[in-house]
């Protein structure tokens, strides 16, 4: 057998920019012949052709869902909380910088249940089509807020934490779930949310999404004496913060008392200057 080999090669195009997206490929061939067959040169003729080649690079990515128990998110929530304090979630990318652009994460629908399995019940609604769910019953307005969303690559949230009606102290516990998408923001086709009601939209997310959990978080009743102790705490800090603007209006009415008996001191001794004068004279 004869073994003939070629080697095809696409050469990038000279360019100035910093970087390309395409990609420099060669191709190897090789043909065969029966050993028996003379092959001359001279009878071969070239044919120019072109082979068109795709590349797409494909990886994962590892998406987070950290609890805290500040608004800085450095703090993170020990597995307990006392209600009614906030709960704040932090999803973002693992092992990517703030600073990258290159993926949007979006929270589609987060919720609240009392046992791990997200499909469990009761459920609490937090985030509905992208936007903060409706109030339940008459919650305040504040009591779940999202703080950042189909912005950058991690979304944060804020929940105020709550006791689970018709359940035990030791059956209190909340894990918090959410579906994520995470967009390729080099398509052109991560646009914002508009949330208000009116502009609400579901986004077809193509089967992109993932579903994430943490908790346990074990929910803290305060006890009476508690709860007495910090009206006792807030109402001192009330007395205490009124004493303080009474204590700041005395010392100015005082120092507006020695700046003008000071101006009205010294306005009396420049007029009795002239009558000193005039009796020495």
């Amino acid at each position: 057998m004869l073994s003939v080999s070629f080697l095809i090669w696409r050469f990038l195009a000279p360019t100035s920019a910093v970087i390309q997206r395409d990609v420099q490929n060669k191709l190897n061939v090789t043909c065969l012949f029966d050993s028996e067959l003379l092959l001359s040169s001279s009878n071969v003729i070239p044919q120019a052709g072109s082979v068109e080649i795709s590349a797409e690079n494909t990886g994962n990515l590892d998406v987070a869902l950290n609890l805290f128990t500040n608004e800085h998110f450095n703090e993170s929530l020990p597995g307990e909380v006392t209600v009614p304090n906030y709960i704040f979630a932090e999803v973002k990318l693992d092992d990517v910088s703030p600073s990258n652009d290159d993926f949007i994460v979006q929270l589609e629908e987060c919720w609240a249940t009392r046992v791990e399995n997200s499909s469990g019940l009761p459920r609490y609604q937090i985030v509905q089509s992208g936007c903060v769910a409706p109030p339940s019953g008459s919650e305040t307005v504040d009591a779940k807020m999202l703080i950042r969303n189909y912005e950058s690559n991690f979304a944060t949230f804020k929940l105020m934490s709550f006791v689970w009606t018709n359940f035990t102290g030791a059956e209190q516990f909340i894990y918090i779930h959410c579906d994520v998408t995470v967009c390729q923001n080099s398509t052109g086709q991560c646009p914002g949310q508009t949330c208000g009601g009116v502009g609400r939209r579901s986004v077809d997310n193509s089967g992109r999404n993932q579903q994430i959990s943490a908790g346990p978080v074990n929910i803290v009743q305060p006890t009476m004496h508690e709860l007495l102790l910090q009206d006792t705490l807030e109402e001192r800090d009330e007395v205490n913060e009124a004493a303080y603007n009474i204590f700041q209006l005395v010392m100015f009415v005082l120092l507006a008392s020695v700046i003008i008996g000071a101006g009205y001191f010294v306005w009396g001794q420049i007029a009795l200057n002239p009558i000193a004068k005039q009796i020495r004279m």
